[in-house]
């Protein structure tokens, strides 16, 4: 569904409305394609495939800076508190360090990445910048280091394969001890952040989709386009388990909140399994298409899945997984779902060019945002805030004010 090498230059405009004046100033001149803000929310940062970053202020709407740096398109960004800093992760091989107090370039770090960034992640703890490439390449950078224009990457990891090496994705453990990369070629890289020579795990035929690791850092699950997930004990460095079950690519994976039971999604089924027996404790039809999203909704055991049916459905685990709640009225399929427990809510954005906001308690839509051009594909939600974000497919990023149901900016 995704098609980004086909993202269409156009021109996006920041409006901010209030009760007084309504304000526009001058937008990206491309697709965003990465979005993050600042532990207190007053901050947010846009990256896009126009080679700009701006800094915009979320209580004013207004642009704080407007940069130009990278020579590609802006893939990734993470903002690092402990540093007073955010990093950008580019097409052009370089990652930027920004200072978030002036927002001015602090240092350039040359990656050596020759086909570009495709991913970065930070240990707070360890002070370390971990970064994969197109080019089948993951490095380490320790930020301790005084300039970091001038360090040489420290090379964990690099492919040997020259035709689908690309590395998707590298992530992080909670405790900070373990790195997981997923390979194009079906690999899953497991390593300790505090050593070199990651363990190359190979089984899977064809490219890893997700992965999930487990908090105690024991396990690592993948989930490919070879119709499998597997089961990797890390210290080992070995496979324990391949579970076949599904018939096609598994698109999602998720731990409940004891990490007892694993939840993967293959077409229009829901896949329960015992992380214990590594055996299969459930397996249903959730949908009359296919699952695109899943959500476990925070403090429960409670699995929320969107469709292309148009539908998103509540499945209580404590309930021998009763459809317990189902939503509808979206026209087309739901791509994205995200709920807030401590606000009584529920966000869907859906292939119909809308987004939707629900009441957990009765199941009514009592808001729909309209103004996107095109699909939906993603949602982002502030309760300090009250403010929901929504990304499309039309290149923008619209602000929507939960409160008075209104647009509150668009960029």
């Amino acid at each position: 569904m995704n098609n980004e090498g086909n993202l269409k230059k156009m021109k996006l405009n920041f409006e901010i409305a209030s009760s007084q004046r309504t304000s526009s100033i001058q937008g990206h001149l491309g697709s965003v394609l990465s979005i993050t803000a600042v532990p207190d929310e007053s901050l947010m940062i846009t990256g896009s495939f126009d080679s700009v970053i701006k800094v915009w202020d979320l209580r004013t709407g207004i642009c704080l800076k407007d940069s130009k740096q990278h020579k590609g398109a802006i893939n990734r960004l993470v903002v690092f508190v402990r540093m007073n800093c955010f990093f950008s992760a580019s097409s052009d091989g370089s990652i930027f360090v920004w200072d978030l107090e002036h927002y001015e370039v602090r240092t350039r770090i040359k990656t050596g990445h020759f086909n570009g960034v495709s991913g970065i992640c930070v240990g707070a703890s360890s002070m370390t910048l971990f970064s994969s490439g197109l080019d089948g390449t993951i490095m380490a950078w320790d930020l301790t280091k005084p300039d970091l224009d001038l360090v040489q990457g420290n090379v964990i990891y690099a492919s040997k394969n020259m035709v689908n090496g690309q590395i998707n994705s590298v992530e992080i453990s909670e405790q900070e001890n373990i790195l997981a990369s997923a390979h194009e070629d079906g690999t899953v890289g497991v390593f300790s952040t505090q050593s070199q020579g990651p363990k190359m795990l190979k089984g899977h035929t064809e490219g890893v989709q997700s992965l999930c690791i487990t908090k105690d850092e024991q396990f690592v699950f993948s989930g490919s386009k070879d119709n499998s997930i597997r089961i990797w004990n890390v210290s080992q460095g070995v496979c324990i388990k391949k579970l076949v079950d599904h018939y096609s690519a598994i698109l999602n994976l998720k731990l409940n909140q004891t990490e007892s039971q694993l939840i993967s999604t293959c077409n229009n089924l829901v896949f329960v399994w015992n992380t214990q027996k590594w055996t299969l404790d459930k397996q249903f039809e959730a949908h009359q298409g296919e699952i695109y999203c899943i959500w476990m909704l925070h403090k429960t055991n409670i699995i929320v899945t969107g469709s292309i049916d148009r539908t998103v459905r509540f499945w209580d685990m404590d309930k021998q997984y009763a459809n317990v709640n189902s939503f509808e009225g979206h026209s087309d399929a739901i791509l994205d779902v995200l709920t807030c427990v401590e606000q009584n809510m529920m966000f869907t954005a859906s292939a119909d060019f809308t987004v939707k906001a629900w009441s957990l308690d009765n199941r009514s839509c009592w808001a729909t945002f309209d103004g996107h051009t095109q699909v939906v594909k993603s949602l982002a939600y502030s309760q300090k805030l009250r403010l929901l974000f929504s990304g499309s497919k039309d290149g923008s990023i619209r602000c929507w004010d939960v409160s008075t149901k209104k647009l509150s900016a668009k960029y």
